[in-house]
């Protein structure tokens, strides 16, 4: 889909409201030292983070699935630069022009443009330090096969991505992840009723052996996984899939079928989100190969509580090479 640029607000111009060209008004304020931002401040203290936030960035990737396809993601940029002692502020304008050349063309990945943008927001402001930060939500179809031809149905399913490069006296640091939704089963209440069949019941062992999986309550969770410091391109089909087999994701489309298999198989081996947690940051390190041993893996889940009014959470960060020995 080509971006289309439009005309100028329907407005009367800049020489008709003031009598004066626009340009022989910016000339003058050149001459006189009169733009603000590259004044002198009061204070002559550098500044080495400011910046803005914006919002509902549409931006153009490359399938991260690998189907070749354009994809959109709606996202959020967080761009910081760093502001000299002898300089008063950022060209916010500059900005905002770049952001929207930004969202013209097709990039390769996220990690691809938040490199891209940091590169451009050093060379258009000071050409001190710069980080960006952008994050979104990729909504792509699953397929659904069912029972028989007629009950095949698409899911519409959503995964967050995000990625972060900063450029700090002269060094490069990147990161990139994403956010994945699933369900726990809690073990507890599994080995508490079976305690309780087997207090009432002096023969149930047999009978447990046919009842699998247990009662018990579930939880939805949110888990955001990120590797920092990255050496290269971060390999998301691949973890997405390693997450894949050891998490239930949840699935938004669900034939009566399809929502008992999640359910039993989400209860047949329960966990605690400590328990995701863990499992999650071995099959990353899994997939994780000696070019990401620099690298840190930083994991956040959190565990909506079916039964409480508050949520649980975990997190993990831990260099990659020392996942590796722990795991070894």
């Amino acid at each position: 889909m080509e971006s289309k640029v439009f005309d100028p607000r329907a407005q009367p111009g800049f020489a008709t409201t003031f009598g004066v060209p626009a340009e022989d008004v910016l000339r003058a304020m050149d001459e006189a030292g009169d733009d603000i931002p590259y004044q002198r401040p009061e204070i002559g203290i550098g500044l080495p983070r400011v910046g803005l936030v914006r919002e509902h960035v549409p931006l153009r990737l490359r399938d991260p699935f690998a189907s070749g396809r354009e994809v959109s993601l709606d996202a959020c940029v967080r761009l910081l630069t760093e502001v000299p002692a002898d300089k008063r502020g950022i060209h916010t304008s500059r900005i905002g022009s770049l952001l929207a050349e930004g969202v013209q063309v097709v990039h390769a990945s996220l990690q691809e443009y938040v490199r891209w943008l940091a590169e451009e927001l050093r060379a258009k402001e000071y050409g001190g330090g710069a980080e960006v930060r952008a994050s979104g939500t990729l909504s792509y179809l699953e397929r659904v096969e069912g029972w028989k031809g007629d009950k095949d149905k698409v899911s519409l399913e959503h995964v967050g991505l995000s990625a972060a490069a900063t450029l700090q006296r002269g060094q490069w640091s990147e990161s990139a992840g994403f956010v994945v939704q699933h369900i726990t089963a809690c073990p507890c209440v599994q080995q508490t009723f079976k305690h309780a069949l087997q207090q009432a019941r002096s023969d149930i062992d047999a009978a447990l052996g046919q009842i699998a999986p247990l009662l018990t309550h579930s939880q939805r969770c949110t888990t955001r996984i990120e590797v920092r410091n990255l050496s290269g391109l971060l390999p998301f089909q691949s973890l997405f899939a390693a997450v894949d087999g050891c998490v239930f994701r949840v699935q938004n489309t669900l034939p009566r079928e399809f929502e008992l298999h999640l359910v039993y198989r989400a209860h047949r081996d329960p966990q605690f989100i400590e328990d995701a947690t863990r499992q999650i940051a071995s099959a990353v390190a899994g997939v994780l190969g000696e070019e990401f041993a620099g690298s840190t893996l930083a994991l956040h889940s959190t565990s909506m509580e079916s039964i409480h009014d508050f949520d649980i959470v975990s997190e993990l960060e831990t260099p990659v090479a020392e996942l590796w020995k722990v795991l070894r």
